[in-house]
Protein backbone atom coordinates (compact mmCIF):
# COMPACT_ATOMS: atom_id res chain seq x y z
CA UNK A 1 0.00 0.00 0.00
CA UNK A 2 1.32 3.37 -1.09
CA UNK A 3 5.34 4.11 -2.35
CA UNK A 4 3.97 4.99 -5.88
CA UNK A 5 6.30 6.66 -8.00
CA UNK A 6 6.46 10.37 -9.15
CA UNK A 7 8.17 11.27 -12.01
CA UNK A 8 8.10 15.08 -13.44
CA UNK A 9 9.94 16.87 -16.35
CA UNK A 10 11.71 19.78 -15.06
CA UNK A 11 12.03 21.66 -18.30
CA UNK A 12 7.87 21.29 -17.87
CA UNK A 13 8.92 23.29 -14.65
CA UNK A 14 11.08 25.87 -16.47
CA UNK A 15 8.56 27.39 -18.90
CA UNK A 16 7.37 29.09 -16.33
CA UNK A 17 10.03 31.37 -15.52
CA UNK A 18 11.50 34.11 -17.11
CA UNK A 19 15.13 34.38 -18.48
CA UNK A 20 15.60 36.51 -15.07
CA UNK A 21 14.12 34.17 -13.04
CA UNK A 22 16.38 31.48 -14.57
CA UNK A 23 19.19 33.41 -13.94
CA UNK A 24 18.42 33.74 -10.49
CA UNK A 25 17.90 30.08 -10.61
CA UNK A 26 21.26 29.45 -11.31
CA UNK A 27 22.81 31.35 -8.34
CA UNK A 28 20.87 29.11 -6.06
CA UNK A 29 22.87 26.54 -4.24
CA UNK A 30 21.58 23.69 -2.67
CA UNK A 31 23.76 21.68 0.41
CA UNK A 32 23.96 18.00 0.07
CA UNK A 33 25.15 14.99 2.41
CA UNK A 34 28.54 13.51 0.44
CA UNK A 35 28.48 10.16 -0.99
CA UNK A 36 31.68 9.58 -2.20
CA UNK A 37 34.93 11.86 -0.45
CA UNK A 38 35.17 13.90 -3.38
CA UNK A 39 31.73 14.87 -4.32
CA UNK A 40 31.58 18.50 -3.42
CA UNK A 41 28.67 19.60 -0.76
CA UNK A 42 26.71 22.10 -2.45
CA UNK A 43 25.44 21.91 -5.90
CA UNK A 44 23.39 24.80 -7.91
CA UNK A 45 19.93 24.01 -8.63
CA UNK A 46 20.04 24.97 -12.38
CA UNK A 47 23.03 24.52 -14.29
CA UNK A 48 22.95 24.97 -18.50
CA UNK A 49 26.01 23.91 -20.72
CA UNK A 50 23.83 22.65 -23.84
CA UNK A 51 20.75 21.72 -21.70
CA UNK A 52 19.53 22.62 -18.28
CA UNK A 53 20.83 20.41 -15.45
CA UNK A 54 18.99 20.21 -12.19
CA UNK A 55 19.64 19.31 -8.87
CA UNK A 56 16.93 20.25 -6.43
CA UNK A 57 15.76 19.23 -3.21
CA UNK A 58 13.51 21.41 -1.23
CA UNK A 59 14.99 21.22 1.79
CA UNK A 60 18.53 21.75 0.81
CA UNK A 61 18.35 25.24 0.18
CA UNK A 62 18.57 26.28 3.78
CA UNK A 63 18.54 29.75 5.49
CA UNK A 64 21.41 31.35 2.56
CA UNK A 65 18.80 32.44 0.36
CA UNK A 66 18.32 36.52 -0.64
CA UNK A 67 14.75 37.84 -1.10
CA UNK A 68 14.90 37.90 -5.06
CA UNK A 69 16.44 33.88 -4.49
CA UNK A 70 13.93 32.89 -2.33
CA UNK A 71 11.26 34.55 -4.40
CA UNK A 72 12.29 32.54 -7.51
CA UNK A 73 13.14 29.48 -5.02
CA UNK A 74 9.62 29.66 -3.62
CA UNK A 75 7.73 29.47 -7.36
CA UNK A 76 10.01 26.57 -8.81
CA UNK A 77 8.72 24.60 -4.95
CA UNK A 78 5.00 25.74 -5.89
CA UNK A 79 5.35 24.66 -9.43
CA UNK A 80 6.94 21.31 -8.34
CA UNK A 81 3.04 20.66 -6.72
CA UNK A 82 0.74 22.47 -9.15
CA UNK A 83 2.25 20.05 -12.20
CA UNK A 84 0.66 16.84 -12.46
CA UNK A 85 3.61 14.32 -12.02
CA UNK A 86 3.71 10.62 -13.65
CA UNK A 87 2.31 8.56 -11.20
CA UNK A 88 2.60 4.85 -11.08
CA UNK A 89 3.75 1.71 -9.19
CA UNK A 90 6.74 -0.47 -9.90
CA UNK A 91 5.32 -3.91 -9.88
CA UNK A 92 7.98 -6.52 -8.51
CA UNK A 93 11.05 -7.49 -10.86
CA UNK A 94 10.40 -3.98 -12.44
CA UNK A 95 13.53 -1.27 -13.05
CA UNK A 96 13.15 2.52 -13.50
CA UNK A 97 15.95 4.17 -14.97
CA UNK A 98 16.18 8.10 -15.40
CA UNK A 99 18.34 11.21 -15.60
CA UNK A 100 18.40 12.20 -12.56
CA UNK A 101 19.83 16.05 -13.45
CA UNK A 102 16.07 16.25 -15.52
CA UNK A 103 13.67 14.34 -13.87
CA UNK A 104 12.38 15.27 -10.44
CA UNK A 105 11.03 12.14 -8.57
CA UNK A 106 9.61 11.43 -5.78
CA UNK A 107 7.37 8.45 -4.35
CA UNK A 108 3.86 8.62 -2.12
CA UNK A 109 4.40 7.15 1.13
CA UNK A 110 4.84 3.84 2.21
CA UNK A 111 2.35 2.16 4.70
CA UNK A 112 3.51 0.89 7.81
CA UNK A 113 4.34 -3.07 7.62
CA UNK A 114 4.49 -2.63 3.94
CA UNK A 115 8.18 -3.44 2.54
CA UNK A 116 10.45 -1.31 0.23
CA UNK A 117 13.57 -2.63 -1.90
CA UNK A 118 15.54 0.00 -3.07
CA UNK A 119 19.16 -0.14 -4.97
CA UNK A 120 20.62 3.17 -6.07
CA UNK A 121 23.40 3.27 -8.62
CA UNK A 122 24.90 6.00 -9.56
CA UNK A 123 26.23 6.06 -13.55
CA UNK A 124 28.93 8.35 -15.05
CA UNK A 125 28.66 8.58 -18.86
CA UNK A 126 29.38 11.73 -20.91
CA UNK A 127 27.29 12.44 -23.68
CA UNK A 128 28.71 14.61 -27.32
CA UNK A 129 26.92 17.93 -26.86
CA UNK A 130 27.03 17.89 -23.20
Amino acid sequence: IGGETKLLDSYEVLNFFSDEEINILKTIYLYEHKVFDDDPDKFPLLEKNNSYKIYYSYWLAGNSLDSKQQTVFNKFKELTHKIKPIEFKLREKELLLFYNRRILHARNEIKIGEERLLKRIWIEATFKGE
